[in-house]
Formats: structure tokens, C-alpha cells, sequence
């Protein structure tokens, strides 16, 4: 009835004698509802005037197990009937590949509560057939959260569960959830069922300038386990690379590890979260800690980070590095030269049309939100623009990955006073971090003139983005 659609609520409805009642997946990962609605596979008076041969197999819910974190499919107070008994056994839910996905993030679920079935014998299921579910790197977790108990399976075991979630039967899904869980008694199934807990979905993303972090290690202080990192990359959720672990309620402390089996840390990371269930003890952003470097004490050389502040390299180039500096757009060369009083400057050169603008790469990890912080640059042009003129004000952009992975732009203006050539000009911008800015996934910043098509050398120094004055 409902096919690759999302967005949408239907309430108060009957679905009957469907192959699918309801089919959520699609590459559109909005959220379908379905409220107070009875889903029958096959009715009655279909039993009465057909073979049941022609309607056998009902499919309840087809949805996608792979959905994106924000499309799940929601049902609240939805009767499944019919799914059982006269040679056609049915399936109220059944997890489904996404066709034509070949880079998956494999997360979603069905959120649901308040249903009821009319036979314990159309419990959900993952069979063995649906993937290739091994104890491997294989990114494929699949569970279902069974808030009520209402598709708890049919065996004594399981008698007294007021609700629990079904979860494929791996090493990688069931590490600090072994000991509650038992077979569903079902034949050709990879499903376990394990009552009492409340599991979530958590994302782990390192963003850092290198590609070696390879695993991670999460521990509760009991059970350790070691996750690989996913081989997919989803351009529709995060470019990033990502852990992607099931985890119940607790608290866990988490490290990287890199290629040759050393703890390794990275620049920054975000924790995500697959939308909470409807179970209330559950793992929040706040449950894991990930490891950092122990504090240097009195260090000989001073870090960038001393000096430049948030800038993701050293803007006084005395570590002789143009790390952290590049064009935006086009082609220019960057070079580091001496001043002529012994202190090194960036110079920049062969600037054209398309590079006009200096791209400087900030650290979103360095910022607080709702701190204030001073973006401070020395500059000077060495020539003048076309027609000859002199003196131009300094425009900036900042630019940044939020963590929903949409961007964010904002204008900076660096200096109202013009620069002439020849002459160093100093000028600063003070920012008020955003909460979206703090947890961006990257933040560059633009630094060029108003005269934008001017191809004249520039020199830089002293650039840094460090905590506004008080008062």
C-alpha cells in the first residue's frame, strides 16, 4: 500500500489481503506513520471465495533495515490478523534490502508500540537467506524492538517477557547482550531474541587527517570488543568513514586502534545516535568516553595549537609547515620566506582569476559553544589591483559541515580599513560559536580582498584564531 514513500500518516485504516501491507524503503529517508490501523494478510472472506495458494506468504511490514538513521518507519497501536493458519503463514515484519544501495550504513529499524497479532506463531524473523551474516567486518546489524512484548515468539522461555528486541544472531550484534538472549526456536533463522533489554544504534565518526585508524575498542569495564571500521561511506548521511555498533544501557569507554595494532587517537570525533526507542534506558551521547592524550606538561617546543589557537596548522610559519593553508579554488603557489628580519612569512604567488581567496582549515574540536573567539591576520598586498587602484577592505567566509551534513556560510567581514601595497595591515573579526559550529565535521575559513580579481603576490602572518579579549 505504501511503496518507497515517506512523510506521510495514515490512521484509522484498514490494510487487507495485500502480498505487502505496508513497504517502507527508499532512497527518500522521510518517516512513514501508521496509527490505529488493522493490518490483515488474509481476510476472511478472501479465505471463503479463493484458494488460499493464491495469497500465501502475507508480508505485514516490509521495511528497509538499512534505512537511513532519521526514515524509520513508525507504528503505534496497529493490529496484525491473518497471518497464520489455513496453509498460508505469514510474516508481520520483514527486513528488506534496499535495491539499487550498494553503499550502506545498514541502522534501521521499525519504531513501534501498542500492537498485537492474533497468532504467537508470526513472530518476526531474520532468516539465515536474507544476508550474509557473518562475525566479520560486515556492517549488518539487524533488531527490532518489541516494546510491549505483544511479538515476543512462542516458547516457555520467553513466557514472562513484557518486552525485549529481536537481533541477528552475530558476534559483532550481541557482544554486551549474549547472556539475555535465546533462540527464537524457528528453523533457517538468524534471529535471538533477548527480553529486558534496551538497545540503540550509536555512531562513531573520527575525523582526523589520516586514513590509518582502523578499529575501536569499547569496553563497560566487564566485556571488551573490538569493532572494524565500515568499508561504506553513505554521500546521503556522512562523506565520513564510521564505526557503527549496537549497543544496550550502560557506560563504556572507547579507544582507536590503527593498522599495526596501536592505540591511536584521533583529531576529534562525533558520537550519533540512532533516534532513541521507545524503551527509556538506553545509551545516550554522554555514555561513551573515547580516549585522548594524556596533558603535556611544560613542553620544549611549543604546539600549533599554542599559537595559532583553532587553526588546524601553525599561522606564525616558524615551524617552516603550510599545513593547514591552500587556495580556495584555482592554483597559486604557497611558499615560506624570510621577512628580511629573520621571522618566516607565507607568501603566495602566481594567484589567477579562480583562486583569489586564502582557505585557512579551523579545528570545530578547539571551540566551545557560545564562546567568543578573535580571528586575527597580518597581511600585505604586493601590488595593486586592476586599473591600478589601491587599498581594498579584507572579506572572509566561514564554512562548515554541520552534522547533519548540511552546510553552513557565514560572511566575515576581517577589515573595514583598506590595505595598500606594500605595506602590512593587521586586522581581526570576533565570533560567537554556534552549537552546529562546535560539532561541525569541518570548518575551513576564506580570507581575500573586495578588488577580486586582482592577481597580486601576498604575504601572511601571525594568522590565529584564539579566545576574544573580556571587557
Amino acid at each position: 500500500f505504501v511503496h518507497g514513500s515517506g512523510n506521510i500518516e495514515v490512521s484509522d485504516s484498514t490494510f487487507a489481503d495485500n502480498y505487502i501491507g505496508v513497504e517502507s524503503h527508499g532512497p527518500q529517508a522521510y518517516k512513514t506513520y501508521v496509527k490505529s490501523s488493522v493490518i490483515i494478510g488474509l481476510s476472511n472472506d478472501s479465505r471463503s471465495r479463493f484458494a488460499t495458494s493464491t495469497y500465501c506468504r502475507p508480508i505485514g511490514v516490509d521495511y528497509s533495515y538499512n534505512e537511513r538513521p532519521w526514515g524509520q518507519i513508525n507504528l503505534e497501536n496497529v493490529s496484525f490478523k491473518g497471518f497464520h493458519g489455513q496453509d498460508c503463514d505469514g510474516m508481520v515484519f520483514r527486513a528488506h534490502k534496499m535495491n539499487g544501495e550498494t553503499q550502506k550504513h545498514a541502522s534501521g529499524v521499525v519504531l513501534a508500540k501498542g500492537l498485537s497479532v492474533d497468532s504467537p506463531l508470526v513472530h518476526p524473523d531474520f532468516p539465515c537467506t536474507l544476508t550474509n551474516i557473518t562475525d566479520g567486518p560486515s556492517p549488518i546489524y539487524l533488531y527490532l524492538e518489541d516494546f510491549d512484548g505483544a511479538l515476543k515468539p512462542n516458547r516457555d522461555v520467553f513466557a514472562t517477557s513484557t518486552g525485549g528486541f529481536y537481533v541477528q544472531n552475530s558476534l559483532h550484534a550481541t557482544a554486551f547482550i549474549s547472556s539475555y538472549c535465546s533462540s527464537t526456536g524457528k528453523a533457517n533463522s538468524c534471529a535471538l531474541y533477548c527480553p529486558g533489554v534496551c538497545l540503540r544504534m550509536v555512531y562513531i565518526y573520527p575525523k582526523d587527517d589520516t586514513n590509518d585508524i582502523v578499529k575501536l575498542t569499547v569496553s563497560d569495564g566487564t566485556t571488551t570488543h573490538t569493532y572494524d571500521k565500515s568499508p561504506f561511506t553513505d554521500p546521503n548521511f556522512h562523506d565520513n568513514d564510521y564505526f557503527g555498533f549496537l549497543l544496550p544501557w550502560g557506560t563504556y569507554s572507547a579507544h582507536f586502534i590503527d593498522s599495526a595494532g596501536e592505540l591511536v587517537y584521533a583529531h576529534s570525533a562525533v558520537v550519533s545516535m540512532q533516534e532513541a526507542p521507545n524503551c527509556n534506558s538506553h545509551v545516550t551521547d554522554s555514555s561513551i568516553r573515547l580516549a585522548t592524550r594524556a596533558p603535556t606538561h611544560l613542553p620544549t617546543v611549543a604546539p600549533f595549537a599554542f599559537t595559532s589557537g583553532c587553526i588546524n596548522g601553525d599561522g606564525t610559519f616558524s615551524q617552516g609547515t603550510l599545513s593547514g593553508f591552500s587556495n580556495n579554488g584555482g592554483s597559486s603557489v604557497f611558499s615560506i620566506t624570510d621577512d628580511g628580519t629573520g621571522n618566516k612569512i607565507m607568501r603566495r604567488t602566481g594567484r589567477n582569476r579562480y583562486s583569489q581567496d586564502l582557505k585557512i582549515a579551523l579545528r570545530p574540536d578547539c571551540f566551545q559553544t557560545g564562546s567568543k573567539y578573535r580571528l586575527h591576520i597580518k597581511h600585505m598586498p604586493l601590488g595593486k589591483g586592476s586599473g591600478d587602484e589601491d587599498g581594498s577592505t579584507a572579506l572572509g567566509m566561514l564554512i562548515w559541515k554541520k552534522p547533519d551534513n548540511s552546510m553552513g556560510y557565514m560572511h566575515v567581514l576581517w577589515c573595514n580599513e583598506p590595505a595598500f601595497a606594500n605595506s602590512w595591515s593587521e586586522c581581526y573579526h570576533d565570533l560567537t560559536i554556534t552549537v552546529d559550529q562546535a560539532n561541525a565535521f569541518f570548518m575551513d575559513l576564506t580570507f581575500g580582498y573586495r578588488q577580486s580579481w586582482a592577481l597580486f603576490d601576498v604575504d601572511y602572518d601571525d594568522i590565529s584564531v584564539t579566545l576574544a579579549p573580556t571587557g
